[in-house]
């Protein structure tokens, strides 16, 4: 009986691990439980030799690798997997599992496992098992710590990882409730590499796979279930719009569609990072893309936004947005100023201390200063003195469009002019006249 260190100990120093290589019982019926239909007796054997070794390598570290070093174990095992009935499966990830969770098996298992092989295996378990489902994709997030398992990855994403994520999203609604959330969370750490997040940004059907999970579950976002699948999936497109393709912007009109209908749900993640992934997708569009989002009211959904929340991060994401639109659309500039009377709430944020979110807002105010009321309605508020005060910074961005909006208001008002000569701001003013279009 294998029940504590010591015997786990002598199992390996007295040659335990050889019954899986040479004791003939044993490895015939590896085989044979492969063959359909193959004996109960058989799959008995079979689950027993797996729950062994389960105990053999519990907190065992020297184990844990002598047995992942077995000749042809991990090749075996994968076969397994793939292949014989489902109780003898669902043992097969329950070892996988134990093997995985610290870092001296995760290790062994990226050196002596086929990964690609593991990871397809993994995920096509996922996709049709109803037991050990939700172990499968702890085994696949816990490989996802390990650099060199992502790594093995960078060059042959295309070839068969990312079609079988992209079947996983297809089919999201056969898979075990609980377990395709630990999946694309899985696939959002991947991401984190480069080259596996350049792979996905250029492949069409990731984004295809990926707006149709978004419109299954944008409809029930109310929903608990809906919001464990939105907020990994939306992490996951935040992370891969950092780059760009041609893909992504021949997309980027549907998917900012998609997008903005969740602005209008009452969970703030979820808006918040759908106004993240707005902020990546929106410098992609056309101009006719632009005004369609306008004739959405997305500037009047972004100063709501950013009137109701407390979360800086979603602060950053709307100011980003809001600045893109109000740069390109005069309708998105109107609209803000109908919205937000007397810019009020880009002015308290203005005074804020997140430089993202000055260096956006100083710029945006300056776009919207261009329609005809914005300027004389700032008259006599403090938008020039703290545009003068956050001039005095070591940050060129926020120096740079605070100047710019100034010298817009200056030219558009002459009371503005009068206070930044007043303040003695007329030196910055000058110095930064040739940024103004």
């Amino acid at each position: 009986m294998i029940k504590d260190d010591t015997s786990r100990t002598l199992f390996r120093t007295h040659g335990g691990f050889k019954l899986f290589t040479d004791n003939v019982a044993i490895t015939g019926c590896f085989k044979r439980v492969l063959i359909p239909g193959c004996a109960e007796d058989t799959i008995d054997l079979v689950c027993t030799c797996l729950e062994t070794l389960q105990n053999v390598i519990r907190d065992n570290d020297e184990n844990n690798k002598c047995m992942v070093r077995i000749h042809g174990f991990p090749d075996a095992l994968l076969t397994v997997l793939g292949n014989a009935p489902a109780t003898v499966q669902t043992r097969c990830i329950r070892l996988m599992l134990l093997i995985s969770q610290n870092a001296v098996g995760r290790a062994a298992m990226v050196s002596q496992f086929d990964n690609i092989r593991l990871l397809v295996g993994l995920m096509t378990f996922v996709q049709k098992s109803k037991t050990g489902a939700e172990d499968a994709a702890k085994i696949l997030n816990n490989l996802a710590l390990e650099k060199k398992f992502v790594g093995h990855f960078s060059s042959r994403v295309s070839e068969e990882v990312l079609p079988a994520f992209e079947n996983l999203m297809h089919n999201c609604d056969k898979v075990q409730s609980g377990v395709f959330p630990s999946c694309l969370s899985f696939m959002g750490n991947m991401a984190h590499d480069v080259t596996i997040r350049r792979e996905m940004c250029n492949r069409h059907e990731f984004w295809d796979a990926s707006l149709s999970v978004m419109t299954r579950y944008s409809d029930n976002v109310t929903q608990p279930y809906s919001h464990e699948v939105l907020h990994p999936l939306l992490g996951l497109l935040i992370n891969v719009a950092l780059e760009t393709s041609d893909t992504l912007k021949s997309l980027a009109p549907e998917i900012c569609k998609k997008t903005i209908t969740l602005l209008q749900c009452q969970d703030d993640e979820i808006k918040g990072r759908a106004t993240g992934l707005l902020s990546r997708v929106l410098p992609h569009l056309s101009e006719d893309a632009m005004t369609d989002l306008c004739d959405r009211h997305l500037p009047k959904d972004l100063i709501e936004i950013l009137q109701s929340t407390t979360d800086d991060t979603t602060k950053r994401y709307a100011t980003k947005t809001l600045t893109v639109l109000t740069q390109s659309k005069e309708d998105a500039r109107r609209e803000v100023f109908q919205t937000d009377k007397e810019l009020r709430t880009l002015c308290s944020l203005l005074s804020g201390s997140d430089d993202v979110i000055i260096a956006n807002i100083a710029l945006c105010i300056g776009y919207c200063s261009q329609v005809p009321g914005v300027s004389s309605s700032l008259v006599g508020s403090r938008i020039i003195r703290t545009l003068l005060a956050k001039t005095d910074t070591t940050n060129s961005t926020i120096k740079q469009n605070c100047a710019i909006t100034l010298a817009k208001l200056a030219s558009s008002d002459p009371r503005h002019l009068k206070e930044v000569q007043e303040l003695g701001g007329i030196g910055i003013l000058n110095s930064c006249m040739k940024h103004v279009k």
